[in-house]
């Protein structure tokens, strides 16, 4: 009985003011405790504030069955608290007070062993570190099984009240810092908040005052499975660091979430869910990193920006998530609004949102499906956003790049680059938006692939759009929106595939391009350059180099008229006071008279005055291509082009024909 008492009055340990015991009785191998309470006070220096902090515990009945102490450690095969109480206050100066009561009930661990508090020594230069001790204290803690009936827990802090119901509490069994298992819930807070009025609105603007407002959480049952603290304390305190990346969290799954405040707003969330959540501890030891920071910061000094940034992300690349998930989410308004609060009537639901590989290297997948918005102005919908293959910069080069900004030095372009993350893909699906005047804003999908990058700089490029249909309304160009409702193309409808694309092992570019415009036509274009060196993409700084090996295997362009040009001559021949047919023949003729010029090959001129007098006199197909029989270097194409115009079409095989 006397280590019992020892153990529990052991203020010091705690750091306590006091720690009692009414009594302590032993029948047979059950210790009974009554009456014991602990008690907490301390004064704070905040400023210009004196700041007092009060807590207290205090439990009717404690009782341990088979207490005992060996090898410095207690251990019991059970241990029963009916109840118990536990409030702080912090209060005093210009702070307001805030208060927190806790009441539990029934909470019994089975077979549980634990080590003495640690002493915390007082040091001034570790005012951080010096609490390593309790980290490396949880790792001693280990029992089969806890539960708990019931808690409540209220804080009452300026402008806010709440109260916090908890059900049934079961965990276990734990041991050298590995939890196996954990489930608590539901989960039910209430309360008030006091809802500020717009600091920016004066008081005839008719904006609502500040109100009080209930407040209702329902969270559902969770449960966590494989809680493993080591990995925690490793970077707390270095303890246990191997070098190895930990696996903190094996999964945590909720059944569901719902809020709402008072009448105005009310959130739901369904089953959501997170695994795998590692930890490197190699960005510790946290504890003691804290103290280069907090000594001199007691001092009033500033943290070094130097210091402190590469601190914060090594704490950041420490962590990262397997999976988080979310499903079946939705926020809405009040039915018809609530003009006396401001609020119009809205609703916003998602169906799901995944994160998938989350890390200081990247992000794997980020996806929303499902969303489905009605608010003032139009609806919306969106089957899905996707995210993929995210990969961040390398934090040296980042860090380079942010010290050469803070300091006002612009870094070089291949630091620039290398500071940028780079994508693997977009994908936005089945978006449409609607206004209420009408107006609809369509996509089918639009979808960006990215692959095979020479950091940060993609090798190929694939590059998707269906289904868009775009009110001219919204082009921004008065011009282009009077042209195309002309020729009927009011919603603009589009559709588009391109691939860019670069192979080592050839050194070869290639590009495919197909896209059409309702009313206005299609556009197909394939272009293949050849001696592309790998340094245009390791070093785009000298991609001019490039030029001196670059050559052009082919090119061809076809445009099929949807309507764009009939109109476009009908236009401009009125506006010239012409006949259309005496309009094609004039552009017809000047374009022969300026090839002839600049070539001096009066066959090929009239080749491309016949093609082109074909083409607008019928509008239905318009082909370009250079098709040399070996490709033909950029460099001698600039080289001819300047000093001898007259051999291009020969030296890249030109043709031109129409309506094939």
């Amino acid at each position: 009985m006397s280590e019992v008492k020892e153990f529990l009055t052991d203020a010091a340990a705690m750091g306590a003011s006091s720690a009692t015991v009414g009594s302590v009785t032993a029948d047979g191998d059950t210790v009974t405790v009554t009456n014991y309470r602990v008690e907490w006070s301390a004064d704070l220096d905040a400023g210009s504030d004196d700041v007092t902090f009060r807590a207290t515990i205090d439990v009717p009945t404690i009782s341990l069955e088979g207490f005992a102490r060996a090898d410095g450690r207690y251990s019991s095969s059970r241990l029963t608290i009916p109840s118990m109480e536990a409030s702080a206050e912090l209060s005093g100066g210009a702070k307001e007070t805030v208060s927190v009561d806790a009441k539990f009930t029934d909470y019994t661990a089975t077979n549980p062993s634990w080590a003495p508090l640690p002493t915390i020594a007082d040091d001034p230069q570790a005012p951080v570190s010096r609490f390593a001790p309790l980290a490396e204290w949880a790792l001693t803690q280990s029992f089969d099984g806890t539960s708990l009936a019931s808690s409540t827990v209220t804080v009452v802090a300026p402008d806010q009240t709440q109260t916090t119901e908890t059900g049934p509490i079961t965990s276990g069994p734990q041991k050298d810092g590995l939890l196996s298992s954990m489930e608590y819930g539901p989960t039910t807070t209430r309360g008030t908040t006091i809802m500020p009025k717009d600091p920016g609105a004066d008081d005839a603007s008719g904006a609502p005052e500040a109100m009080q407002m209930e407040f209702v959480q329902n969270a559902q049952k969770v449960r966590i499975t494989n809680f493993d603290v080591r990995p925690l304390v490793a970077l707390l305190t270095g303890k246990g660091a191997d070098g190895s990346v930990g696996t903190l969290l094996e999964s945590a799954v909720s059944e569901g979430f719902s809020m709402s405040f008072g009448d105005l707003v009310n959130v739901k969330i369904g089953p959501n869910r997170l695994e795998n959540v590692t930890l490197d501890p190699s960005a510790g030891p946290v504890l003691q990193k804290l103290d280069t920071f907090v000594v001199p910061a007691l001092q009033g000094e500033e943290p070094d920006p130097q210091t402190f940034l590469p601190f914060a992300l090594d704490l950041y690349g420490a962590f990262g998530i397997g999976t988080f998930s979310v499903s079946d989410v939705k926020v809405s308004g009040p039915e018809g609004g609530d003009a006396a609060a401001g609020v119009p009537p809205f609703s916003v639901g998602l169906s799901q949102l995944i994160v998938e590989g989350l890390s200081s290297a990247g992000l794997d997948r980020f996806l929303i499906g499902g969303l489905e918005a009605d608010v003032p102005g139009g609806s919306g919908k969106l089957g899905s956003f996707e995210l993929g293959s995210l990969v961040f910069p390398a934090r040296d080069v980042f860090m380079e790049a942010v010290m050469a900004n803070m300091i006002g030095v612009q870094p070089d372009l291949q630091t620039t680059l290398g500071a940028i993350p780079y994508l693997g893909k977009v994908s936005v699906a089945g978006l449409e938006v609607n206004q209420d005047d009408g107006e609809t804003f369509k996509v089918d999908l639009f979808e960006t692939l990215l692959k095979d990058y020479i950091a940060p700089i993609p090798t190929e490029i694939a590059i998707t759009l269906k289904g868009l249909e775009l009110p001219v309304s919204m082009l921004g160009n008065p011009q282009t929106a009077m042209v195309l409702t002309a020729l009927k193309a009011d919603p603009v409808k589009a559709d588009a595939e391109i691939t860019l694309r670069w192979d080592e092992d050839t050194q070869r570019v290639e590009l495919d391009e197909n896209a059409s415009v309702g009313g206005v036509g299609t556009l197909q274009a394939d272009a293949t350059l050849s001696g592309i060196p790998r340094l245009v993409f390791e070093n785009p700084m000298r991609a001019n180099e490039a030029i001196a090996t670059a050559a052009v295997n082919g090119i061809s362009l076809k445009f099929s008229d949807d309507g764009i040009t009939s109109f476009l001559l009908g236009m401009i021949s009125q506006q010239a006071g012409l006949e259309t047919a005496q309009f094609v023949e004039m552009l017809s003729q000047q374009a022969a008279a300026q090839v002839n010029g600049v070539t001096g090959d009066q066959s090929f001129a009239q080749q491309v005055s016949d093609t082109l007098r074909a083409y607008l006199s019928d509008p239905k197909s318009l082909s370009i291509s250079a098709s040399p029989t070996n490709p033909v270097a950029v460099a001698q194409i600039l080289g001819a082009a300047m000093t001898a115009p007259q051999a291009l079409p020969g030296l890249i095989n030109f043709s031109m024909s129409a309506n094939d």
